[in-house]
């Protein structure tokens, strides 16, 4: 028999002194797996909708407002 297997998905917010945003995040901690355990890195637009899922583990992440003290949250994203 096959057991049900429930995957949780986690929601990260992030602030605009984050990005550019990859995923796993540069501090595996914020998933709260072991790094063996992730996928290949991937580098996420996320400026455009302010939230993005991830295509291979579907962690959601949400671009918090720019913090009016954050002196990164004028600067732009560049290639």
């Amino acid at each position: 028999s096959k057991k049900n297997i429930e995957h949780s998905i986690k929601n990260i917010h992030i602030s605009h002194a984050q990005l550019p945003l990859c995923c796993p995040p540069s501090d595996p901690a914020l998933l709260g797996e072991p790094l063996f355990s992730m996928h290949p890195r991937v580098y996420l637009s996320i400026e455009a909708n302010q939230t993005i899922a991830c295509p291979y583990c579907n962690t959601q992440y949400t671009l918090d407002a720019p913090d009016k003290s954050d002196k990164y949250s004028a600067k732009p994203y560049t290639d």
